[in-house]
């Protein structure tokens, strides 16, 4: 880890992540909210948000909670209760120093699996060439979605989500698409915040694969980041393991990231 890296660094970080996603369920088109079955709230500050639509663990979940306020057993019962008997997660951050693995599994969450956190300088570095990275427009927002969807391989209804969110302006929020040979390759976001940029949602086709396009989405954001005023840029990925090879893990490394910790994810069925 950074030297510079500190707990107080970390906490913002992991704050600026949780904004940014809340950001993405929260400031889009009220008809997409209620049609997908949209909800967000806070609990102790932490931003927390659910869909009924899309069932996956990601748009079902609660983020940063001991980074906001101080902790109680009571906030576990307000996030059940948000849910609404759906399954969702709590991610668990090692510097809530308030929050006890114990209550959680008193409450019925179970540790599903790990997310590694980056951080580092927002400082340009070279990027690959041959791929532009550009701020989507509002006139993107078709494009951005079948890209975004077929990379990550969402469920259909994702779609409407993820272009609500590229034609909604929000304050910090930037959607990104990345270019091949003048071809849609990759999307991201950038959502900056607390002088922090997190980078989320980076992806690329897989047909383009191996030519550079997420070092490119990830050098291109942190340009963006540091033109916002941003003097870090943060994000996370799935493990690097024999099961799961962690392909993003290694861009993260060699794009100069620091992996920070593994956070955990208790999930709740």
């Amino acid at each position: 880890m950074h030297p510079m890296a500190g707990r107080e660094l970390l906490i913002r970080a992991e704050r600026a992540e949780a904004e940014g996603f809340h950001s993405l369920m929260a400031s889009i088109d009220d008809h997409v909210k209620r049609d997908l079955g949209i909800a967000t709230t806070r609990v102790k500050g932490a931003p927390a948000w659910s869909c009924e639509a899309i069932g996956w663990t990601l748009f079902n979940r609660t983020l940063g909670l001991g980074l906001y306020d101080s902790f109680d057993e009571t906030a576990l019962g307000r996030i059940a209760e948000f849910a609404g008997g759906r399954p969702h997660a709590i991610e668990v951050s090692p510097n809530a120093a308030t929050l006890d693995i114990a209550d959680l599994e008193r409450h019925g969450y179970r540790e599903a699996r790990r997310r590694p956190k980056f951080v580092r300088s927002s400082e340009p570095r070279d990027a690959p060439q041959g791929i532009e990275v550009r701020a989507a427009a509002p006139t993107d927002q078709e494009t951005f979605a079948d890209v975004m969807v077929a990379s990550f391989g969402l469920p259909p209804e994702a779609s409407r989500w993820v272009r609500s969110v590229v034609a909604t302006q929000c304050e910090g929020r930037v959607t990104v698409l990345a270019l091949a040979d003048g071809r849609p390759a990759g999307t991201g976001f950038l959502f900056c915040s607390e002088g922090i940029g997190w980078l989320g949602g980076g992806c690329c086709l897989p047909e383009f694969r191996g030519r550079g396009v997420q070092r490119a989405l990830i050098e291109g954001r942190s340009r963006m980041a540091r033109d916002l005023g941003a003097s870090w840029v943060t994000s996370e990925t799935n493990a690097d393991t024999a099961d799961d090879p962690g392909y993003s893990f290694r861009n993260m490394i060699r794009s100069g990231f620091d992996h920070a910790f593994d956070r955990p994810q208790f999930a709740r069925e």
